[in-house]
């Protein structure tokens, strides 16, 4: 992917599966991430969750699949915890909601001490669950509050 200089354009490069724009947007405080996305539209898409999933199959690090998935899934990263933060309106694409809420589920527990490994078969699975999903447009819900 490109390497977006504006905040905004650096948040949509994550939200839409790019790993390498997450280090640097890790290293932002939650008020900059506040700032940030003011006034735009955040959508974790079926393509951006494959996205992931195909870079875990190529080698990407666990941890940063596990990180993207859990700031997606949560609108905060957890390292960032410092006191009650509210988290950022990020929303599933609701034609692909389903499929979008297993893999990034699935994505989050990964280094946990039970379900926290994905093998080649389950991610293959995943991949394709979300290749039949169809999106119809941008309809979506919001992953703060909805996901569990």
């Amino acid at each position: 992917m490109s390497e977006p200089t504006d905040p905004a354009a650096k948040l949509r490069a994550v939200v839409g599966g790019d790993l390498a724009a997450l280090s640097e947007v890790r290293g932002w405080t939650h008020e900059h991430l506040e700032g940030a996305v003011s006034g735009i539209h955040l959508v974790v898409t079926a393509d951006a969750v494959r996205r992931v999933l195909n870079a875990l199959l190529l080698g990407a690090p666990v941890q940063d699949v596990q990180r993207w998935a859990s700031f997606v899934r949560h609108g905060f990263f957890e390292d960032a915890r410092s006191g009650p933060l509210s988290p950022l309106d990020i929303e599933f694409d609701a034609d692909s909601e389903d499929e979008i809420v297993d893999a990034v589920g699935r994505m989050d527990e990964l280094g946990d001490v039970i379900d926290g490994e994905l093998s080649v078969d389950e991610i293959q699975t995943l991949i394709a669950r979300l290749g039949r999903a169809r999106a119809h447009g941008p309809s979506a819900r919001s992953s703060s509050g909805s996901a569990p």
